[in-house]
This record gives C-alpha cells, structure tokens and sequence, in this order.
C-alpha cells in the first residue's frame, strides 16, 4: 500500500514546503522579517499554527483517499499519519531554510529546490518508519467494526 501512495505523501511535503519558502522568501524581500535568528524563530512560531493545520487538514483528506479508494482502516490511518507529518515538517522546513541560506549569504532563490530535494528524501523516511511501526502494530490487532481489539 506504500508504494500506491508514496508520490503523493512525498509531493504533498514538497509542495506545502515550496509555498512555505515562497511567504518567507517574499517577507524577506519586503522587508518583514530580517535573515537573522529572532527573525526566524518569530517566523517558525507564526508557521507552526498553519503547519498543524495543513497537516491535520490533509490527513483527513488522505485518510478518505486512501479508504474510499483502497479499503482497510489500518492502511489509511498509516498514510493519513504520514501525510499529516510530512506536511508539518515541510512547513517548518521551507519556513526555516531561506532564513538560514540569507544568513550565509547564499540566495534564498535556491531555497524551495533544496526544500523539496528534502522533502523527498524525509517523506520517504517518515513514511517508512511510521508505516513499519503501524503495520508492526495491526498485524496484532484485528478490527472488528465497533473497536480495535487485541488478535488471539
């Protein structure tokens, strides 16, 4: 089930990733925020609302997806979670990274490349350790419909 779903979960943090960049790299430009820590720390806590947002927002839609389309609880929770984590840490990500390449005198220009190369890389670590600690935990577990109850 990963393997139908690994695109997604992975576009899904590079695209919340690269609209992050893209508020930060032109609150930079304006002049709202400063490439320097204070900056960047005020800026990561004004994200991080949003970012759990998104994140619980698509993990309902993922979950729905993956459900409707492919059947099995277990399976959809396993994405939806995945989803749900990889599009907070993007968030966070693309809020942190032109802070940090502004601050070394690097163009921020180059920001959302590197955030979404990241991105693809951590999606599909985030997706494999949540889905093997999942899927570790259902195969004891068998869904009855009313609760989840422990397998004899």
């Amino acid at each position: 089930i990963i393997a139908l779903f690994l695109t997604m979960l992975v576009g899904a943090g590079g695209n919340a990733g690269a609209q992050s960049v893209a508020r930060i790299i032109q609150s930079l430009a304006a002049g709202t925020h400063k490439a320097d820590l204070t900056e960047m720390k005020r800026a990561l806590v004004a994200q991080m609302r949003t970012a759990g947002l998104l994140a619980m927002f698509l993990g309902v839609i993922s979950w729905l997806r993956v459900w409707f389309f492919h059947g099995g609880v277990w399976n959809a929770v396993a994405i939806a979670c995945c989803c749900a984590c990889i599009v907070f840490v993007a968030v966070l990500l693309g809020t942190v990274i032109p802070f940090l390449l502004a601050s070394v005198g690097v163009d921020t220009m180059h920001s959302g490349a590197l955030v979404q190369v990241m991105m693809d890389i951590l999606g599909v670590l985030i997706t494999c350790l949540i889905c093997s600690n999942m899927m570790e935990t259902s195969t004891n577990l068998t869904w009855d419909g009313d609760s989840t109850t422990e397998a004899e």
